[in-house]
């Protein structure tokens, strides 16, 4: 089958010994500025056989999963896609079974004049020959998105619409989901369609998943039951919190409603109240940095603006 590719096709059949090397990710990094050579050692002795480095990277918060994807795009010669300003057809996401896009990390996400459009997390693990017999499609177009923000894309064409009357139980998996990712924020965004949940995590703020505009009132109604605010007042914003009981642990959700064009958003900042404080070794610091922070905070004055 005679694949057309209107973007650099990548390597469908043969990869190039720096793509194989499971550590080039780091050697990129290292290259580009991002990180230095010792931290790139330290990655490599934590890193465990069988998981893949870009999770390491991600553990120790020296890559954000936008920096991986504009890494392995310019790789592949592939542009990356934001899906932040792209809105897609859930009957195009289906183009490619559920079981099958998930685990190949792969999304059809745009039909147009005869091209089809994919998403991709990694193109040496799905080559375009593939693409193409999954697809039965001849002109296809690749992208490169982070690994997180397909997925959740895939599950959300997938998903099964939320039933109105289970809006509390809802929220409360999201609300703990964000705490096994360990999200500091989340984000309920409304858009013209849909409401958009996002998390913040490392300072990357992901989609989580998406609610249809049928259900997306009732959900952040539902933040602003729990947080014992007013659910008719929607022209000012409200400030609340929630508290939930987590593996034993007791989380406090502040929340902030903000009115907006397509409806009342709502943001969840994600505070550990049983936590303690960590030493500046647990942070992952380099060396360097963290002498500089000891020095820093040995000051009898002054402020540090992050």
């Amino acid at each position: 089958m005679a694949v057309q590719l209107t973007t650099s096709p990548f390597a469908g059949t043969t990869r190039t010994p720096y793509v194989q090397d499971p550590f080039w990710l780091g050697e990129a990094l290292v290259t580009d500025g991002s990180i230095t050579r010792d931290q790139f050692k330290k990655a490599c002795e934590s890193h465990k056989t069988g998981t893949p480095f870009v999770d390491t990277l991600q553990a120790l918060s020296l890559a954000t999963p936008t920096k991986i994807a504009e890494l392995i795009a310019q790789k592949h010669g592939l542009p990356t896609v934001d899906f932040s300003h792209e809105t897609f057809d859930p009957s195009i996401v289906r183009k490619l079974p559920q079981i099958r896009a998930t685990k190949v990390c792969a999304l059809p996400f745009k039909l147009r004049d005869g091209v089809l459009s994919i998403a991709i997390a990694d193109p040496s693990q799905y080559p375009a020959v593939q693409a193409a017999a999954d697809l039965n499609h001849q002109k296809l177009e690749f992208y490169v998105a982070p690994r997180r923000n397909v997925l959740a894309l895939i599950a959300d064409a997938w998903r099964n619409d939320l039933p109105a009357s289970n809006t509390r139980e809802f929220l409360e998996g999201i609300l703990n989901l964000s705490i096994r990712r360990g999200a500091s924020d989340i984000h309920f965004v409304p858009r013209e369609s849909s409401l958009v949940v996002r998390f913040r995590v490392d300072g990357e703020v992901l989609d989580e998943t998406y609610v249809g505009s049928e259900f997306r009132r009732l959900l952040v109604n539902q933040a602003i039951t729990n947080a014992g605010l007013d659910t008719m007042e929607s022209r000012k914003p409200q400030h609340g919190q929630i508290k939930s009981d987590f593996a034993g642990r007791i989380y406090t959700f502040r929340l902030a409603t903000l009115p907006t064009f397509h409806g009342l958003a709502a943001y969840l900042r994600v505070l550990d109240e049983s936590a303690h404080s960590r030493p500046l070794s647990a942070l992952g610091l380099h060396m360097q940095q963290a002498k500089l922070a000891t020095a820093i905070l040995d000051k009898p004055d002054g402020v540090i603006i992050a």
